[in-house]
C-alpha cells in the first residue's frame, strides 16, 4: 500500500489562481505531473484527493451513500439550493427525496414535453436575421429557461414568469465573474450567503413560494402534466408528502440546475460541431435523412458531453477509509471524481481530444469511463430530461440554421460558477436560416364503410 497520494509542491494561493483561469489546462498538467490520482487544493480548502480512473470511480459510485456523502450543502450553490435539495441532502433524507422525485423523470412524464421544446426552438430561432452575431450559450439559455418554467410550474403568471427570468439571470451573471464567486465560495464555506446573491435568493424565494401556494388552490393537479403538480401528488411509504420548504428547494434545485447546464452543453455542442465540419456534415444529412438521423444524433450528443461535461467534479466526503489507485485514504478526507479526466482518458478513448461522434455510433458509453450525470445513487436524476431536451433542440437547429464560427481559434473552458463554459458564449454568425416548417396535422380516420 502507498503513502498519500503526491500533490503539486505550488503554493495553494498559486494553484487557485491558476485554476480559476485556466481550469482545464491546471488539470491536465496536474495529471500529467502527479499521475491519475493525486492530491488537490483550491481556495484554501484542505487539499482533496483527485481520482480519474474508471475502475476508482465505480468504487465511489458503488459505496455505501452512508460511507460516502455529497460535500454539495457546504457550497454557495449548495446553500442556495436548501437543506432539502436531493443535491445536499445524505443518508435516508436523500433516498427518501429521491424517491419521491423519481416518478417525475420518467420517460413516459417526459415525452409529452418534446413537442413544446422544439415550439419554443423554433420561436427562438423566428428571432434571429442572416448575419446576425450571437452568443449561443444565451440563446439556448432563453429555450432552456421557458421549458424549465414550464415543466416545472406550468407557469401561467406572465409577470411572476419574467420576473423569475430577471432573477436567475442576474444569478447568471454573477456566477460568470470569477472573483464574486469566490467572494461567494468563502461565505459559503462559513455556512452563509451575503450581499447580491443573498438578495436575489431572496426574491426567488418569494415567487416560488407563490407558486407553490397557487398549486395548492388548484383541484385538478391530477390531470396536470408539470412537476410541482406531480410533487404535491407523491407520497413516501408513509403516506407523507412534501412539505413547502421541501418542495421550494427541490423546485429551485430543478430551476438553477435544470436550464443552465443543459443550455452550456447545447452552446458546447455548436462550439464543437462548427469547428468540426465532417461531424456538423454528418449530422445534417442524417437529420435529413428518412428516419431523422436518432443514431447519429444520440451519438453526438453522447461524444458533446463526453468532450465538454459542464460539471467538472464532484465531491464525497468519506466516513470509512477507501483504498484508491493503491492508496489508503483515511476517513475524513475528500474524494473528487474529476468528470473532465475520466471523459479524456486515452486509455478508454483513442484520440480523446478529439471531437469525433462516430465513437458511439451504435454503442453505449461505459458507466464509468463516461461520467457527465456523476453516477450511482446520486446521479443527476435529471439526466434523461437533459438528453431528450438536447436531441431535440439540436433537431431544429440544426434543421433550420446554417452557422459560422465568429473567432477561429477554439472557445476555452472557463468557471461559470461550478460549470465550464464556452469562453465568449460560444459567438456565431447566421450564415442562413430556413423557414419554419408547417405544423404536421394528421388525417382523420376514414369513416367505416357502411
Amino acid at each position: 500500500m502507498r503513502d498519500q497520494p503526491p500533490s503539486t509542491s505550488l503554493p495553494g494561493a498559486l494553484v487557485t489562481l491558476r485554476f480559476l483561469v485556466r481550469p482545464v489546462a491546471v488539470m491536465h498538467r496536474l495529471q500529467q505531473e502527479l499521475g491519475d490520482t493525486f492530491m488537490f487544493e483550491i481556495g484554501g480548502v484542505q487539499a482533496t484527493v483527485m481520482i480519474t480512473k474508471p475502475d476508482d470511480v465505480k468504487t465511489v459510485f458503488t459505496a455505501p451513500h452512508e460511507d460516502m456523502p455529497t460535500v454539495s450543502s457546504s457550497t454557495s450553490l449548495g446553500i442556495l439550493l436548501g437543506k432539502h435539495s436531493v443535491l445536499t441532502l445524505n443518508g435516508p433524507q436523500h433516498i427518501r427525496q429521491r424517491r419521491l422525485l423519481s416518478p417525475s423523470f420518467r420517460g413516459d412524464r417526459l415525452k409529452p414535453w418534446a413537442p413544446l421544446i422544439e415550439q419554443l426552438t423554433h420561436d427562438r430561432i423566428d428571432q434571429w436575421r442572416p448575419g446576425q452575431e450571437i452568443r449561443l450559450q444565451e440563446e439556448m439559455q432563453a429555450i432552456t429557461f421557458d421549458t424549465i418554467l414550464a415543466v416545472v410550474f406550468g407557469m401561467e403568471d406572465a409577470a411572476r414568469q419574467d420576473a423569475l427570468r430577471d432573477i436567475l439571470v442576474d444569478m447568471t451573471k454573477r456566477a460568470t465573474n470569477s472573483a464574486r464567486s469566490v467572494f461567494d465560495m468563502v461565505l459559503a464555506a462559513r455556512g452563509r450567503l451575503a450581499g447580491p446573491m443573498a438578495k436575489l435568493g431572496k426574491a426567488m424565494d418569494e415567487i416560488v413560494y407563490k407558486e407553490i401556494a397557487h398549486h395548492r388552490q388548484m383541484t385538478d393537479l391530477a390531470e396536470r402534466n408539470d412537476m410541482l403538480s406531480l410533487l404535491m401528488l407523491a407520497e413516501d411509504e408513509d403516506g407523507n408528502g412534501m412539505t413547502d420548504e421541501e418542495l421550494r428547494d427541490e423546485l429551485v434545485t430543478l430551476l438553477l440546475v435544470g436550464h443552465e447546464t443543459t443550455a452550456t452543453s447545447l452552446a458546447w455542442g455548436a462550439e464543437r460541431l462548427l469547428r468540426t465540419p465532417d461531424a456538423l456534415e454528418k449530422l445534417t444529412t442524417a437529420l435529413a435523412g428518412p428516419d431523422g438521423g436518432d443514431d447519429y444524433l444520440d451519438a453526438t450528443v453522447n461524444e458533446i458531453l463526453r468532450d465538454r461535461p459542464v460539471v467538472p467534479i464532484i465531491g464525497r466526503e468519506l466516513k470509512k477509509p477507501l483504498t484508491l489507485d493503491g492508496y489508503e485514504i483515511p476517513a475524513g478526507s475528500t474524494v473528487n471524481v474529476n468528470l473532465w479526466l475520466v471523459n479524456h482518458r486515452a486509455d478508454t478513448y483513442p484520440e480523446p481530444f478529439r471531437f469525433y461522434p462516430d465513437r458511439f455510433v451504435g454503442k453505449r458509453p461505459d458507466t464509468y469511463a463516461w461520467v457527465p450525470f456523476g453516477g450511482g445513487i446520486r446521479r443527476c436524476l435529471g439526466a434523461a430530461f437533459a438528453e431528450m431536451e438536447m436531441r431535440h433542440v439540436m433537431r431544429v437547429l440544426y434543421s433550420r440554421v446554417q452557422m459560422s464560427t465568429v473567432d477561429p481559434a477554439p472557445e476555452r473552458p472557463v468557471l461559470r460558477a461550478v460549470t465550464l463554459a464556452p469562453q465568449h458564449g460560444a459567438r456565431v454568425r447566421i450564415e442562413a436560416i430556413k423557414e419554419r416548417p408547417e405544423p404536421v396535422i394528421e388525417a382523420a380516420e376514414p369513416a367505416a364503410a357502411a
